[in-house]
């Protein structure tokens, strides 16, 4: 889906961020961007999603170089969810999934018989449908941040592009939030990349990853392979050790304590 040569970003002209990066998203997979506090994870997925021009390299979607795609083109094909999505106070969870329908509206800028089906598919979809007319501002995390997938969903995107989903979100929203990603990679065969920080999301969801650290790609591959405890050492300063879990062969991380000397 994605394909990044040698791309090189920052902010302004001085505010560099990432150097020479490079790696390729395939179709219907499910990739996690992990890294350290500050180290360019939400800054690659803006580049992926078009909101930042890179300095130098080029990301290709689809074949395609990202520069040469209308913003309408793209919009059909890439949702974006940001960390801290702004809703207006009196939007209901319906009109929040209806913003998903706006890469295909009309000239007039009205919906149409299609998009108000899809609209309520995809609130049923994520199991809202008895909130479909209730205020976001009024919903719980974890009821709000299926809305939102229900607002990608509505998109009808190949790419579902995820900064941090969990975040304020207690255990068991986490798991049901994670599971509903899961489901929407699965089932629907859109390709996931999320920004994440808890490892073992990283390990139980993804089947790859992409590690940064010191402006470059520190590791990349399969989770099990890739997330070692000298990787947590180098880039996260965690001592960590990994238990097997016989039931369902999962990796599971456990951090025993912080290096000695942070780097």
């Amino acid at each position: 889906m994605f394909s990044v040569e040698n791309l090189v970003l920052g902010y302004g002209t001085h505010s560099f961020v990432l150097d020479d990066i490079s790696f390729v998203i395939e179709k219907e997979s499910g990739t996690a961007i992990i890294g350290p506090n500050g180290c360019g994870k939400s800054t690659l997925l803006n580049a992926l999603a078009g909101l930042l021009t890179p300095w130098d390299g080029e990301i290709s979607f689809n074949r395609q170089p990202l520069s040469r795609l209308t913003t309408k083109q793209f919009a059909q094909q890439v949702a974006l969810l940001p960390q801290t999505p702004q809703v207006p106070d009196d939007f209901t969870i319906y009109d929040l999934v209806s913003q998903g329908r706006f890469p295909y509206r009309n000239w007039l800028g009205f919906l149409s018989e299609q998009d108000h089906e899809i609209i309520h598919q995809a609130i049923a979809w994520v199991r809202l449908e008895r909130l479909t007319y209730r205020l976001v501002s009024t919903l719980s995390g974890g009821e709000r941040q299926r809305a939102y997938l229900a607002m990608a969903l509505a998109q009808q995107p190949e790419v579902l592009l995820l900064d941090e989903p969990t975040t304020f979100l207690d255990i068991c929203h986490q798991f049901e939030v994670m599971e509903l990603i899961q489901r929407l990679n699965q089932e629907k065969g859109i390709t996931v990349v999320m920004v994440m920080h808890n490892l073992n999301h990283a390990l139980q969801y993804a089947d790859d990853i992409i590690v940064l650290h010191n402006k470059k790609i520190f590791a990349s591959g399969p989770p099990k392979e890739t997330i070692t405890p000298t990787l947590c050492e180098n880039v996260f300063q965690i001592q960590a050790r990994f238990i097997d879990d016989k039931l369902d062969g999962r990796k599971i991380f456990i951090p025993v304590g912080v290096v000695s000397e942070i780097n």
